[in-house]
């Protein structure tokens, strides 16, 4: 049973991979209520519910007052903590949730509330020159709450909620724990963290459920949460209409061993940002690059500490316009190449295009924000990080070559005896490379007496010394019945390049 996806990038580190999974991870929903979405629309409905304009401020206030009266009430009968946070920018609210989780150890069902007074769109009644009223758009710091529970389909789950009109809502939840509670209920082991899968029992299996997102299901759930927290929907008989505001798809390559992860990523990160060039990146979106592009195309890697201050993390992220694809490593084994789509409207793909005379073809054309354009961004963003993938195989992997000159640099241990690393710079050590690099010894093998004979300084037991060392770093090997030693395959090529470079490199430049 194939462990992860065919590119040409499994196959180069098939050995140190245990798997790839492609899934969705942060998804960010907004739920807008169309009859409230402009001041010329709440107008109209103004007056088709026969409210004068001067009347707005109320009718707002009425409904606000109703959907905290609702909220606070269902938060009681729940004993769900409602928590005030009065300096929203200085507050980490995933971690002060993450504290609540952890200490009350919640695996299903209602976490906290969190307020905050926010800015957001709102609209005000303006009176005109002909003393005429009318609600205009304005925007102005109002009530939000932050609703988190752990759901049953979707994992940690948050809604944000404006508690004044145009009462926007927005829906987080993340691809991995959706995923997380998938396989539980299929019954395929795994193990996760930090937002990761470090190991799965079934990787094809997993793949098949991470590829089985319906945005009919995704929006029968929303419409049910939008149900339960604003009162007055069906009253008012308002629905939601869901648009995406971030949409995350990730391709994890999870290693054997973390330290392997390092460096691999430490060389392809720093080769991406010098070889991967703008028109590429816009191959990897499926759209053409002209120097006379309106969006912005871009390579940076960036550095950041962890809020431990201990953890330091870098980040490769190239970026199209408000769409971008991003490389990092996880300290939990994971090679992570993630697609963000911050809008939909500059991809495109063949999809079915409704005309303004009511036909309907299928053509290429730019995505719309819809929920339902969900499953066209999953086959988009699969393609950008497997073409990504592509191109990183073709990148030279030197990370094999740092663990044998890091192995010959440091010390190691025979008998309870620690043998010190060699340094091409230091004098003494690159005498001994000069001496075991001649040509005389290629074919016979050297001995304890002749490299005493080439440095006379050397007293035997100490160029028995050396020879062990050099065995234990790999250097050299025995031949069999006999005290001679040869060059090794790694030792021939230490003492080549460590020649080539103090000679025609080192030596010059500092000459």
């Amino acid at each position: 049973m194939a462990k992860f996806t065919a590119t040409k990038f499994a196959e180069k580190y098939a050995n140190d991979i245990q798997g790839t999974l492609d899934c969705f991870d942060r998804v960010v929903i907004k739920g807008t209520i169309r009859i409230l979405a402009t001041d010329a629309m709440v107008n109209r409905y103004m007056s088709d519910e026969d409210i004068s304009p001067s009347a707005f401020t109320t009718f707002a206030k009425d409904l606000r007052g109703e959907l905290k009266q609702h909220i606070e009430k269902f938060a009681l009968e729940n004993k769900i903590p409602i928590i005030h946070i009065s300096s929203p920018k200085k507050f980490n609210k995933e971690a002060e949730i993450q504290k609540i989780i952890d200490k009350k150890q919640i695996t299903e069902g209602y976490v906290a509330i969190l307020t905050a007074t926010e800015l957001g769109s709102s609209y005000k009644c303006e009176v005109y020159k002909s003393q005429k009223h009318r609600v205009k758009q304005s925007s102005s710091p109002c009530l939000h709450y932050y609703i988190y529970f752990i759901d049953r389909t979707l994992g940690l789950t948050y809604l944000r909620i404006q508690t004044y009109i145009p009462l926007g809502l927005q829906v987080y939840f993340n691809g991995h724990n959706y995923l997380a509670a998938k396989m539980r209920k299929h019954g395929i082991g795994f193990s996760m963290l930090d937002n990761g899968f470090t190991y799965i029992e079934d990787y094809q299996r997993a793949q098949k459920l991470a590829d089985d997102i319906k945005a009919e299901k995704l929006h029968k759930i929303l419409d049910a949460f939008a149900e339960r927290f604003i009162p007055f929907l069906q009253r008012k008989r308002w629905e939601y209409h869901w648009t995406l505001m971030q949409v995350e798809y990730s391709t994890d390559v999870i290693f054997h061993e973390a330290k392997r992860v390092e460096q691999i990523y430490e060389e392809l990160s720093h080769r991406s940002i010098l070889c991967i060039k703008p028109s590429q990146v816009a191959a990897y979106f499926e759209t053409s690059y002209t120097m006379h592009t309106k969006r912005r195309v871009s390579n940076r890697m960036e550095n950041g500490i962890e809020e431990n201050g201990q953890t330091s993390t870098t980040r490769v992220k190239h970026q199209k316009g408000a769409n971008s694809i991003k490389m990092y490593n996880k300290p939990i084994r994971i090679l992570r190449i993630e697609t963000t789509v911050n809008k939909p409207q500059e991809l495109r793909s063949k999809r079915s295009v409704k005309h303004r005379d009511g036909t309907t073809s299928n053509q290429v054309a730019y995505l719309s924000k819809s929920i339902y354009s969900i499953y066209l961004i999953r086959q988009i963003s699969h393609t950008a990080n497997k073409r990504y993938l592509e191109t990183l195989a073709c990148f030279d992997d030197n990370s094999k070559g740092s663990n044998k000159l890091e192995s010959i640099a440091n010390a190691v241990y025979h008998n309870h005896r620690s043998y010190a690393g060699f340094n091409i710079c230091k004098k003494s050590d690159l005498r001994l490379i000069r001496v075991i690099d001649r040509g005389e010894f290629a074919i016979g093998g050297i001995r304890n007496k002749d490299i005493r004979s080439l440095l006379p300084d050397l007293s035997s037991s100490t160029v028995s010394r050396i020879l062990r060392r050099m065995r234990d770093h790999q250097l050299i090997r025995k031949i069999a019945h006999g005290y001679r030693y040869v060059l090794t395959d790694i030792g021939r090529v230490l003492c080549a390049e460590a020649l080539k470079l103090i000679n025609m490199e080192l030596l010059p430049a500092l000459s």
